[in-house]
């Protein structure tokens, strides 16, 4: 989708840092693949931003975390609080340091927070597994809407930094808004 594409740009200036949750198995359904051992989120995101603290002054720093597991400390208690503070005051400034979380759980308390987080944190964008998300994104938007598997590569790489993105499932967006939109392209045939 040229609009998608196009959006791509946006990354431009930005330093990616991926934090992939290993705490389960990701090769199997959610429910058969518990999570084993603690998830400290908390920790390694504060790792992150004290590292690049100095770099967050020339360079964006867009954090994407996969996660199938709730944030606990290294003992394994439950810090879904401590989470939540992190996102809303450690990220300094917000608008240099964007984070999509890429929810791998179908755990409907996690994922509750998790949505109503993405609707008040700035700058954060919650994404579900492609399937989820994409019923989610054709039942607000209409099932003429393009969301390919590419799309979902975009939206997540792009939630936390361009609202637009993050909006897909929360409420009707326009394509046309960028100019962008097939009524405005031009096709030429019979070359």
């Amino acid at each position: 989708n040229t609009t998608f594409a196009s959006k791509l740009r946006g990354l431009d200036g930005y330093e990616i840092v991926f934090i992939c949750d290993d705490s389960g198995d990701v090769s199997g359904p959610y429910k058969k693949a518990p999570t084993r051992c603690p998830t400290p989120i908390v920790k390694i995101l504060r790792k992150i931003l004290k590292d690049k603290r100095n770099q967050i002054r020339e360079r964006k720093l867009l954090i994407l975390l996969a996660t199938d597991g709730e944030p606990t400390d290294d003992m394994g208690k439950p810090r879904i609080d401590e989470l939540r503070q992190c996102l809303l005051r450690e990220r300094i400034p917000t608008e240099r340091i964007p984070v999509t979380i890429i929810a791998c759980t179908d755990d409907k308390n996690s994922m509750s927070y998790l949505n109503d987080w993405d609707k008040v944190i700035p700058n954060l964008d919650v994404v579900d597994d492609y399937r989820s998300e994409k019923e989610e994104i054709l039942a607000c938007q209409g099932k003429s809407f393009p969301f390919s598997y590419g799309d979902y590569v975009v939206k997540i790489l792009m939630g936390g930094i361009d609202s637009w993105f993050d909006e897909w499932d929360e409420k009707k967006v326009s394509i046309d808004e960028y100019g962008l939109s097939e009524s405005r392209i031009t096709i030429y045939n019979g070359f």
